[in-house]
């Protein structure tokens, strides 16, 4: 039985503590996209005030697209490995609580 209790503590800090750093990753991930965003519109426009030639403008755009492109794939990914976690974390709370429960009957049992 302290084993069973054991492997329910186990398993709870386990689930913790993924859920905490898929959360600090997501949250690292944002900030990183969010500043790179700023930090290059900042200089896309300051460039483009700079230079009122079309070249200079269409570049700007190019670099928005790009920047759009990266925080959309960064964001995809970033979601895509959150799910990936939590279904994992899932399905080893499933099969740890199954485990448990059945040792525990069997120990009932016998």
């Amino acid at each position: 039985m302290l084993v069973c209790c054991v492997v329910v503590v186990v398993v709870v800090v386990v689930v913790v503590v993924v859920v905490v750093v898929v959360v600090v990753v997501v949250v690292v991930v944002v900030v990183v996209v969010v500043v790179v965003v700023v930090v290059v519109a900042g200089s896309s426009s300051i460039r483009s005030s700079n230079r009122s030639s079309s070249s200079s403008s269409s570049s700007s755009s190019r670099v928005a697209v790009v920047v759009v492109v990266v925080v959309v794939v960064v964001v995809v990914v970033v979601v895509v490995v959150v799910v990936v976690v939590v279904v994992v974390v899932i399905i080893v709370v499933v099969v740890v609580v199954v485990v448990v429960v059945g040792v525990v009957v069997v120990v009932v049992v016998v």
